[in-house]
């Protein structure tokens, strides 16, 4: 077993190389050993311009914190979510197995750590072998396209991003949430 609430800190992909998987040994540990089942990496067509440049087939994403959380990019799905903390008890009751995975169809975050004892989420998105659900997520179908972004976590400065598709920029910003002069800085 992973031992990630008693004797493990959990597990990461290493946010600077993403062909690393981690494993981190807990204080009193037996010792960790990472496993990880690896994916052919490489570029794919955009599957809205197949004459444009080729994308990522995944992305990497990490947070680090006291409410640490990541989110994929449109088009993108999320495949795996790990979390680590090197405090005993901080990924307990969190949704976080006894491996240091996070379940793909849950968001990737932990909350409830702190500044000093923070913790961490790495997550691992792709595009569909369905492109059509890209297609639907991203690809614009006018000259204006609306992005709204997840809502930002409850702690001061925490951000909410909405990215426009390859091809597109920003033409208006606006906090959706109003509250700018209570409650947004």
């Amino acid at each position: 077993t992973g031992l990630v609430h008693t004797r493990s800190d959990g597990a990461f992909v290493d946010p600077s190389n993403g062909r690393v998987c981690v494993a981190v040994n807990g204080g009193g540990g037996p010792g960790a050993i990472a496993r990880a089942v690896c994916s052919r990496s490489g570029k794919v067509a955009d599957p809205c311009n197949s004459e444009g440049p080729l994308l990522p087939k995944f992305v990497n994403l990490h947070s680090r914190g006291p409410s640490p959380s990541v989110s994929c990019p449109p088009g993108y799905q999320q495949i795996l979510c790990n979390a680590r903390s090197p405090w005993l008890g901080y990924l307990t009751n969190k949704g976080v197995d006894n491996k240091g995975v996070i379940p793909s169809e849950n968001v990737c975050a932990v909350s409830r750590c702190t500044e000093k004892n923070w913790c961490e989420v790495t997550a691992v998105c792709r595009i569909p072998e369905d492109s059509e659900q890209y297609k639907v997520a991203v690809c614009p179908t006018s000259d204006l396209v609306e992005v709204v972004g997840l809502k930002s976590g409850p702690w001061d400065d925490a951000q909410s991003r909405a990215s426009c598709p390859t091809g597109y920029v920003v033409s208006h910003c606006e906090v959706q949430t109003g509250l700018v002069h209570t409650r947004s800085d």
